[in-house]
């Protein structure tokens, strides 16, 4: 099963210049739909915008779900992409895109290659999603799909890297209310929302807090002048863990610390907490794990099976009942202006991919 690599690398090239920042993936869909048009595949745009492709198997077999979505972190529009032997770069004033229009790519090459080469395969359902990038909004979309098995072609590594267990997500927002006063004359008479909001972050149990859990604080907004007490002031945060008991119990104790801590210098605080995704863990699953290790010997890349800090489309896949690993694209340093990926990678990526499909 032979990867066209130029073909490969230069659709990549085009989705990447394509401007996708979340909730703007109207062009990368129309893209897709382009390159696909030649085999006649049912598709289907959901209201939310989701490209959904349906190909009828050529054997008999589980069908077999294979998703990546549209959109990216900003900076995110006018890449130009800079191919430097094996390597792929932005000009270092934007992302690359590599997250996740690699994953894109491969299955586009994936799919080409089964039809040219006729190799057998078993129903397939392609999932492109929007809105991941924003906390996973567009799969939410995908209760309905129908499928045996899954995979997210959307994470860092080594190619053979599948990830079978993920955390469960839990964003906070706090909202602290203090009392403005003009800070020259009469600062007395004010209650600082920055000093109130500043007592509760110094107070949170924030980083790593074991090896299933993290915390994070990463949006204050707050303030209008220099010369006002502020009477305002929003943090937003987050928590994750592979274990629901520890994440209910950090999320209500950075509750507690911000009601406490708030509370002691005269302000008050409205705290709200919103569940992202439910974390998932199909590292006992005996037939994927199984189809995953055929496909590894068969291209001859190490199976490495991990758990991830991260979150994907995966973990609604799995809620949804379909049972979904997320595997290696071949991207590096997603979300910052140094993003490579090398070609080799993306070559191997697309092998792995085949392998699965053969596989199944």
């Amino acid at each position: 099963m032979p990867v066209n690599s130029t073909r490969l690398v230069n659709r990549f090239l085009d989705l990447v210049r394509i401007d996708s920042e979340s909730g703007s993936e109207e062009g990368v869909r129309a893209y897709i739909l382009d390159q696909l048009a030649p085999f006649d595949f049912a598709s289907q745009i959901d209201p939310k915008g989701n490209l959904i492709i349906r190909i009828d198997g050529t054997r008999q077999g589980p069908t077999l779900l294979l998703s990546a979505h549209m959109d990216t972190v900003k900076p995110g529009r006018g890449v130009m992409p800079i191919v430097t032997g094996d390597v792929i770069t932005s000009n270092g004033t934007t992302i690359l895109g590599g997250d996740d229009k690699s994953g894109i790519a491969e299955i586009l090459e994936g799919i080409h290659i089964i039809k040219e080469t006729a190799l057998p395969h078993p129903p397939l359902i392609l999932a492109f999603s929007v809105e991941e990038e924003i906390g996973v909004q567009g799969v939410r979309a995908l209760a309905s799909l129908n499928a045996d098995f899954g995979f997210v072609l959307d994470t860092d590594g080594e190619i053979g890297t599948v990830v079978t267990q993920a955390p469960s997500h839990e964003k906070f927002t706090a909202t602290i209310k203090g009392k403005a006063a003009h800070a020259g004359i009469e600062p007395e008479k004010g209650i600082n929302a920055i000093v109130a909001a500043s007592k509760a972050i110094a107070a949170l149990p924030l980083g790593r807090i074991d090896d299933e859990t993290v915390s994070n604080v990463g949006i204050i907004n707050g303030g209008v002048a220099t010369n006002i007490i502020p009477a305002e002031v929003t943090v937003q945060g987050e928590a994750r863990s592979h274990n629901e008991d520890k994440l209910t119990y950090l999320v209500e104790k950075i509750r507690a610390i911000f009601y406490r801590e708030v509370r002691s210098v005269g302000a008050d605080v409205i705290f709200t907490s919103t569940r992202e995704y439910n974390r998932f863990d199909i590292s006992g699953n005996t037939t994927l794990i199984d189809l995953c290790t055929r496909a590894a010997k068969r291209t001859d890349v190490p199976l490495l099976l991990k758990a991830t800090g991260g979150g994907s489309d995966a973990n609604y896949f799995n809620v949804f009942g379909i049972p979904t690993a997320v595997i290696a694209s071949g991207m590096s340093k997603v979300h910052t202006l140094e993003e490579t990926i090398n070609l080799s990678d993306m070559v191997k990526a697309t092998e792995f991919l085949l392998a699965i499909i053969a596989e199944v």
